[in-house]
C-alpha cells in the first residue's frame, strides 16, 4: 500500500487528460466506472469537476479525495486490481460533474503509459 501511496503523489503532479463520459443527467448518486483497455488496473485519480457532496468507495481499497473550488480529484487505489469504481453523491439540485482520467497505475503501481483508450461510464 505504500507503494500505491507514492503512486498517488506522482499521479497529483500528472497532467489531465480527458475521456468520454455518459452523462446520465439525473440528480443523486452516480456510479462511476473506469473502462480500460487492460484486463486490470491498480490505482487511478481522476478529476470530477461539478457539485460533489461526498464520493464513497465500492471495492476494497482506498478513497482519497480533494476539493478544490469546483473540482474534486478522486483517488483510488484497490486492494486487489481490477476495475476502479466508486459512487458520487451529488449535491441536491445539481448537475452531474464531468470527469477526466488524470493517471491510471496497473497492478503493480506502474504509471501507465498510454491513456487515450479510456473512458470514464456513469450510471
Amino acid at each position: 500500500m505504500k507503494a500505491r501511496l507514492a503512486t498517488y503523489l506522482l499521479l497529483l503532479i500528472s497532467v489531465s487528460t480527458g475521456c468520454d463520459v455518459t452523462d446520465p443527467g439525473a440528480d443523486g448518486d452516480v456510479e462511476v466506472s473506469l473502462r480500460s483497455p487492460n484486463e486490470t488496473d491498480g490505482a487511478a485519480l481522476l478529476e470530477l469537476v461539478g457539485p460533489v457532496r461526498n464520493v464513497v468507495m465500492l471495492d476494497h481499497g482506498r478513497l482519497l479525495t480533494h476539493t478544490a473550488g469546483d473540482s474534486t480529484w478522486v483517488f483510488v487505489a484497490l486492494e486487489t486490481p481490477g476495475r476502479i469504481r466508486f459512487l458520487v453523491q451529488l449535491t441536491p439540485g445539481g448537475a452531474v460533474p464531468s470527469v477526466s482520467v488524470i493517471q491510471v497505475s496497473d497492478g503493480d503501481d506502474r504509471l501507465r503509459a498510454d491513456l487515450e483508450d479510456y473512458s470514464v461510464r456513469l450510471r
